[in-house]
């Protein structure tokens, strides 16, 4: 009797290729067909499969958690399901339950490979279906026989690390990453309460410092920031730390190369102290006519 044992990826691929001997141990009369031992060198792989699934009513699709919807596996099912009206899909499941199957193959009738009874229950309906079955009996003796080598087989297969599955880490290493996050995360929450210390200064005062890349022209109570002219003489002004004043004088002297200006404004302040100070760190007053 011929079955086609489909398969897609690496567990699924080496479970195919283990099931095709253990099977014919079991069942002598089977002609398990698995694609990567039976195609000849020289024949064209898609024409062989497709001749294969076209004279096969009966096959076990090898599935698993992570080639259940690959796009081959399904089709091989659906080719051999459309074969004839008695045809057999057996899907086996590697490493997941049959509720966890999704997808076209989710239609099927399940054998779970870790279930020993199960398998049985498989090896059954296949040899139900060869032209000369074997009695139960002996089918059952030879079943015990041959079930420690696949189920220790399969344990081997399942405990192998997936190519796709992340590497599992200890405690240790993940309460490490959790301490550098945290960490991490200290100091950008350092860093931002600097940075909003400085942007909520400089918005009281009307001045933000460089490291936000710009100035403001006026500050909350709507003042503006005094020009270094001589229309400040007589100006009432404000100073975020001397409080209040009027400009009484201004000067700006020449570096010795005259590369660059040195530039003052005297004002004096309520409570009768008279301070030089940079024009940038002054604000006008407006006056009653002023907008």
């Amino acid at each position: 009797m011929k079955i086609f044992i489909s398969w897609s990826g690496t567990s699924s691929r080496e479970l195919a290729e283990y099931l095709k001997p253990w099977l014919t141990r079991v069942i002598q009369q089977l002609r398990p067909f698995v694609s990567t031992q039976d195609i000849a060198k020289g024949k064209q792989w898609n024409s062989a499969v497709a001749e294969e699934l076209e004279g096969t009513s009966d096959g076990i699709i090898c599935v698993t958690r992570e080639n259940q919807s690959a796009p081959w596996l399904n089709f091989e099912a659906g080719a051999l399901a459309k074969a004839t009206a008695e045809a057999s899909v057996r899907p086996v499941l590697l490493d997941l339950a049959p509720s966890e199957v999704i997808g076209p193959l989710a239609s099927f009738q399940h054998t779970a490979l870790s279930n020993e009874g199960d398998v049985f229950d498989l090896v059954k309906s296949i040899n139900s279906k060869c032209q000369d079955p074997l009695p139960d009996e002996i089918l059952k003796h030879t079943f015990d026989r041959e079930w420690p080598q696949l189920d220790q087989f399969l344990q081997d297969l399942r405990s192998r690390p997936s190519p796709h599955q992340k590497p599992t880490r200890n405690s240790n290493e993940i309460l490490a990453e959790v301490l550098d996050r945290i960490r991490a995360l200290e100091r950008d929450n350092a860093h931002l309460s600097r940075m909003t210390e400085r942007l909520i200064e400089g918005l009281y005062t009307g001045r933000v410092s460089a490291g936000f890349g710009y100035k403001r022209s006026r500050n909350l109570d709507g003042k503006q920031r005094v020009e270094f002219d001589g229309t400040l003489i007589d100006s009432e002004v404000d100073h975020s730390e001397y409080g209040r004043g009027t400009v009484v004088g201004v000067r700006a002297t020449q570096s010795g190369d005259g590369s660059s200006s040195n530039r003052r404004v005297q004002v004096a302040f309520e409570g009768g102290r008279t301070v030089w100070v940079p024009p940038q760190s002054l604000f006008r007053i407006p006056g009653p006519t002023e907008s």
